[in-house]
């Protein structure tokens, strides 16, 4: 039996960060984890993705160099290299991280927890060592999400693919179907068509993106279209059959029926919590109707000194907001927490990007929040056209005293702009406040300063 101050299952984002902040606050914490130390955004999500992002904007760039007087040949890409390079950041990240739980007295258990109470646990190993109860004051579920099925497709990596399929492919598929208009399928998609791959989004809702306005969406949808992939809203896809070399489905909509053939499936609905077998209906912890875990605004679960971070307790599922959920839930054990939910940007990285932070419009217009609007677009930047990049804008939504509510970004570097405007928006800045701060020049940050200048007039 170990005793601990705090015991937490799972090793990701939130995880790892939770129990960093609390070992070096000197409590005594145990660390469980089925895997390697990092979770799904380290090992098998945003990290390796990120990469393959990277380098299909190499690919991509260099197609598109012509217009600006560069003639580049050909691309010659080695998928089987590009893995290596990406296993290589995976590896030494996951060092990092398991140097930094040792060095801060983290004691790192690789082994499957389940709860026995509120107090105890008890970890499972996959080799013949025998079970190991921990008693602990405080238990931290960070388990994660995993990718969601659909109906009548198994994922079986090799011809249907979740996205951890896809970041191990070896070779570029010629053809591929995306079933899932979401942040998942929308990004690998535009990577997938970056690298040579023909790709058709399916998507059984009326437009992708239900979350973002439609100035957002439009803009988005015109850079799928330029990327040469095909979408497919308001479709579902129904499996017919597959074999060694492709999957045929058939695709239905209100116009009819269609049957496509491609060589791989990617599904791309988003994710499911990770909560099957680690004992919640043993100790009565609640979950939401989207099967989720409750949480109150301490993260706190139906049971006081249980907390719960992370994709487990539902959307958005983001690693920075799993962090972020880490540093939060030690605060709370600490004694210095406090209840405020921070503002929570989100990316997309598509073509072009889009980060958003705050409210958007449609959320506005729906909680009845009276605000003021403008976009500033970058074919009016002198560095967005520079890098010739002109498709995309910076739309900030102001209250009536003049406060940042809202910010969404499209184009070049949205996802590094967006924090300028998510520090605005968490510490109530006006549009003046930010006018007033100088920008360098050319920068794509001029884009903000100019949106805010307008709307300070």
């Amino acid at each position: 039996m170990k005793q601990a101050d705090v015991a937490i299952i799972g090793a990701g984002s939130g995880g790892y960060t939770s129990a960093l902040e609390l070992a070096k606050a000197g409590k005594k914490v145990i660390l469980i984890e089925k895997g390697r130390v990092g979770g799904a955004c380290l090992i098998r999500g945003c990290i390796p993705s990120k990469a393959f992002v990277h380098a299909s904007n190499i690919v991509h760039k260099g197609k598109r160099s012509s217009e600006i007087g560069i003639q580049i040949g050909e691309p010659v890409i080695d998928m089987v290299r590009i893995q290596e390079w990406k296993e290589s950041i995976v590896d030494k990240m996951v060092k990092g991280i398991e140097g930094q739980c040792k060095k801060a007295g983290v004691d790192v258990l690789h082994g499957t927890a389940k709860l026995v109470s509120d107090k105890s646990l008890v970890v499972q190993f996959d080799d013949e060592r025998p079970d190991e109860e921990i008693v602990t004051d405080n238990i931290i579920l960070a388990t994660g999400a995993s990718p969601r099925e659909v109906p009548g497709f198994i994922i079986d990596e090799k011809m249907i693919m979740s996205s951890t399929g896809l970041l191990d492919l070896k070779e570029i598929p010629s053809s591929m179907g995306v079933i899932g208009g979401g942040v998942i399928g929308l990004e690998l998609a535009t990577v997938m068509a970056k690298l040579g791959c023909a790709v058709t989004i399916i998507e059984i809702l009326d437009d992708i993106l239900p979350f973002s306005d439609d100035d957002v969406t439009r803009t988005i949808k015109k850079g799928l279209k330029t990327l040469g992939i095909i979408l497919l809203t308001g479709s579902q896809a129904k499996l017919i059959g597959t074999d060694e070399n492709s999957v045929k489905i058939d695709i239905q909509s209100s116009s009819g029926s269609e049957i496509m053939e491609f060589e791989k499936i990617l599904i791309g609905v988003g994710s499911r919590p990770n909560i099957d077998g680690i004992g919640l209906e043993d100790v009565d912890i609640l979950l939401d109707e989207d099967g989720f875990v409750k949480t109150d605004s301490m993260l706190r679960t139906s049971i006081p000194n249980v907390f719960a971070i992370g994709d487990i307790r539902g959307n958005p599922m983001l690693a920075h907001k799993a962090s972020m959920d880490g540093i939060r839930v030690a605060n709370t054990i600490l004694g210095t927490g406090i209840e405020n939910e921070p503002v929570i940007p989100y990316v997309l990285f598509t073509e072009p990007e889009l980060a958003s932070a705050g409210l958007h419009e449609w959320e506005a217009k729906e909680k009845g929040i009276e605000y003021q609007t403008k976009r500033y677009y970058l074919a009016a930047l002198g560095k967005a056209l520079a890098m010739n990049e002109k498709d995309g804008f910076v739309k900030i939504l102001i209250d009536p005293q003049g406060k940042m509510i809202g910010c969404t970004i499209i184009g070049p570097e949205a996802s590094n702009l967006i924090s300028e405007v998510t520090l605005a928006i968490e510490k109530g800045l006006t549009a003046k406040e930010i006018s007033n701060i100088i920008h360098p020049h050319p920068t794509l940050s001029e884009g903000i300063w100019e949106n805010a200048r307008h709307l300070s007039e």
